[in-house]
């Protein structure tokens, strides 16, 4: 095992405790700044566990669609063995040590993120840094990756599920970055060779792209002025009894893997902006028939959405709660003796631009099912009733968002998120007083917003209604 690499230098400790920005809007974060300029956002969360999270921005909107994945393989094999941690040695160390490194590739953004006991951290975050700046890129292991990759997209090609997301993105975001999808492709598989993910590593390593977050317990921390910071107020449980890591502890061992010393270094990257979506010019509906789909239907509708920070967000997910709700009795349930549909839902595709969706799986029949749903949504409450049921709703949604800052790796979300899509990582600590303040009117006023104007959803039906024999002609 290499030891050795997180040197005591007192000399860039300084220089990048000195280079911390300004207080933050809570006393539970801090901001830093690495000495080649990485943003650090330290956050404080009790527990035992430590989240150190690679933030790696730009996703789609730096790959051509026929290169879909690229930026996932590329994580992927980068995690595989590095060049002081075999697969052996990091197997030797996992069996003695809690901890574990996993990466995820959503639309804006990419991260590789350490989740570790708090004991454990110092071998573990050795192996991190190790996996991300000298990755053992073997042809061998890509390969072996890729088969993987291409077998699961042979299974999934054939079903509905697959043939209706990509005939959703297909038509959602033609012309647009998120026409590339963050994941391998039908399209991109045979696309995206060995020294393409070489290559590609190089530029994750662009400094301009990379942000860190960590998230623990950890133990000190100034206000900008020098002063210890007091967090008796902070709100999820942040505290320092027993912190066994200092936050000036995390900053001198972040500086030190990847800040001046490391192979990250700016090259020049711009991110480009992600264009507005808007869907009311987009045909009203789309239909494909096929025998694969036996005697079922599949279908999803989208539509505007607003941003996740925007001020009609919350009220727009009340309304959509809502819907869910009118959706099940009125269309699920409303012939569930022949089960017209299996499953029907509001939903949301995420990202910088959001998708507002309503899915169908498995529907008996198409005939009638969209104005079924339309009459649904038609028949949405007034404010009044609205009224009556709104703390159950706000306790529903209350309840998800404890249930995901629970976790440390759900904390570390939030502020990452928080991060990339309104450069605020304490930006989530609002939501809950959203939720509790939301009134019934600004809900009945984002369902006419988004959801009463039946023209506004733009649907994609799949209906097996035709026979093998028809399609063949």
């Amino acid at each position: 095992m290499a030891t050795g690499q997180w040197h005591d230098n007192k000399q860039t400790t300084k220089k990048t405790t000195s280079a911390r920005a300004q207080p933050s809007p809570l006393a539970a974060f801090s901001e830093h700044t690495l000495s080649n300029n990485i943003p650090l956002i330290v956050k404080k969360h009790s527990g035992t566990f430590i989240s150190i999270r690679f933030v790696i921005e730009g996703g789609v909107s730096l790959l051509k669609e026929t290169y879909s994945g690229l930026e996932n393989v590329t994580l992927q094999l980068m995690l595989t063995e590095s060049a002081n941690f075999s697969q052996e040695a990091t197997a030797e160390l996992e069996k003695n040590h809690d901890f574990s490194i996993t990466a995820a590739s959503k639309k804006d953004y990419s991260y590789i993120e350490l989740v570790c006991a708090e004991k454990d951290f110092d071998v573990a975050f050795n192996v991190f840094a190790d996996r991300i700046l000298h990755p053992t890129l073997r042809e061998k292991a890509f390969n072996a990756l890729m088969e993987e990759k291409k077998a699961a997209i042979a299974q999934k090609a054939a079903t509905p599920q697959a043939m209706l997301s990509n005939e959703l993105r297909s038509a959602a975001y033609k012309h647009h970055p998120y026409a590339t999808s963050p994941l391998v492709t039908q399209l991109s598989a045979d696309k995206i060779t060995f020294d393409a993910v070489k290559q590609y590593h190089k530029k994750i390593l662009g400094a301009e792209k990379v942000k860190i977050i960590a998230v623990g317990n950890f133990s000190g921390g100034t206000d900008g002025t020098g002063a210890e910071k007091n967090t008796d107020s902070a709100t999820d449980g942040e505290h320092d009894s027993e912190a066994a890591i200092s936050i000036d502890s995390i900053v001198a061992k972040t500086e030190d893997a990847f800040g001046a010393k490391s192979p990250i270094a700016p090259l020049n990257i711009t991110i480009p902006s992600i264009p507005p979506l808007d869907f009311s010019q987009h045909k009203n509906l789309s239909q494909k028939e096929s025998a694969l789909f036996g005697e079922e239907c599949y279908a999803v509708s989208y539509f505007n959405a607003p941003h996740r920070f925007d001020a009609d967000y919350v009220p727009y997910v009340f309304a959509g709660m809502i819907l869910d709700d009118l959706l099940f009795d009125e269309v699920k349930q409303k012939d569930s003796a022949q089960s017209a549909v299996k499953s029907l839902g509001v939903g949301i595709m995420e990202g910088m631009e959001q998708t507002g969706i309503i899915s169908v799986f498995k529907a008996k029949t198409s005939e009638g099912l969209i104005d079924s749903i339309d009459e649904a949504i038609a028949s949405f409450p007034k404010e009044k009733v609205i009224r009556r049921e709104l703390n159950r709703y706000k306790k529903d949604y209350i309840m998800a968002l404890y249930e995901k800052n629970r976790e440390i790796s759900g904390v570390a979300d939030s502020v990452m998120t928080s991060y990339v899509y309104a450069r605020n990582p304490a930006k989530y600590l609002e939501r809950p007083d959203r939720v509790e303040t939301v009134t019934a009117k600004q809900i009945f006023e984002a369902y006419q917003k988004y959801f009463s104007q039946k023209d506004g959803r733009k649907w994609i039906v799949l209906t097996g209604k035709i026979s093998a024999e028809t399609e063949n002609q």
